[in-house]
């Protein structure tokens, strides 16, 4: 008479099986995750697809800065083209100071004075107009790995999203200030939430920047973010935000505008 075996038995033995299935499923998705893991040098190139790359860039913007209690308004237009930046003030404090930048020189216009002054870029760097032209700059960048070298990526859950965390070093030392950059990305979109920027302090790596992107808007078919907030931690009682009313991209710009002249008329 064959040996009966009865339902616990039996239960323990479909459950081992079931178990064995489970270990090996888990191996192969474990297996392939390790395989398919995206690397940094390939989140970087992601990010260069989707960089904003585009010939000419108009913008108008209003800037609030807050410093403790007290907080001004300032509103501005602008236009790049490649390495040319031009940005004019309209708010009624600062109506018609000018800047120009092209390459590494800067030049500002006073209407107050009516005399075009060349400034230091050190002493340029830490001005509070300085985000405005230094951000709007880095709108038209070609690409992050022309300047920055992808140094490590890896995946946290923030808010039940999935954010990669890129870290960049430049690739020579004179093509920035700062030695150290960290993207935080939306994984689903590979959209740029957060920028924070490093430099050195007494031999020790000391977060000094820190961008912020939000309400990203497609624009012929580029997703630019209409506001920034800046923050710099050397001053935590301030920060400024930056929202764009308009930009319009690729049009016709007047050669004349990143001049030395149009600069002063």
């Amino acid at each position: 008479m064959p040996k009966l075996i009865n339902s616990d038995t039996l239960y323990q033995v479909e459950s081992l099986e079931l178990m064995k299935k489970n270990i090996i499923i888990l191996f192969y998705i474990c297996f392939a995750s390790i395989l398919h893991s995206q690397t940094a040098e390939e989140v970087l190139t992601i990010i260069d697809r989707n960089q904003r790359i585009f010939s000419t860039l108009y913008f108008s913007a209003e800037m609030t800065i807050y410093s403790g209690s007290t907080n001004s308004s300032k509103s501005f237009f602008g236009f790049i083209q490649g390495d040319k930046t031009f940005i004019e003030y309209n708010n009624i404090e600062d109506l018609g100071f000018r800047y120009l930048k092209v390459k590494d020189k800067i030049w500002n216009y006073s209407p107050e004075t009516k005399i075009i002054l060349e400034l230091p870029k050190e002493s340029f760097e830490n001005s509070m107009r300085n985000t405005t032209l230094s951000y709007n700059e880095k709108m038209n960048q070609t690409s992050y790995s022309n300047k920055h070298i992808a140094h490590s990526l890896k995946s946290v859950i923030i808010n039940d999203v999935e954010i990669l965390i890129l870290k960049l070093k430049p690739k020579y030392n004179n093509e920035t200030c700062y030695i150290e950059k960290e993207l935080f990305i939306t994984k689903k979109d590979y959209l740029i939430q957060k920028m924070i920027c490093y430099t050195k302090n007494n031999n020790k790596l000391e977060a000094t920047k820190e961008f912020i992107f939000k309400n990203y808007k497609e624009i012929s078919h580029l997703k630019i973010p209409m506001t920034v907030i800046v923050r710099d931690f050397r001053d935590k009682n301030s920060y400024i935000i930056i929202k764009y009313k308009d930009i319009k991209i690729n049009e016709p710009i007047n050669y004349r505008i990143f001049t030395l002249k149009f600069l002063k008329d």
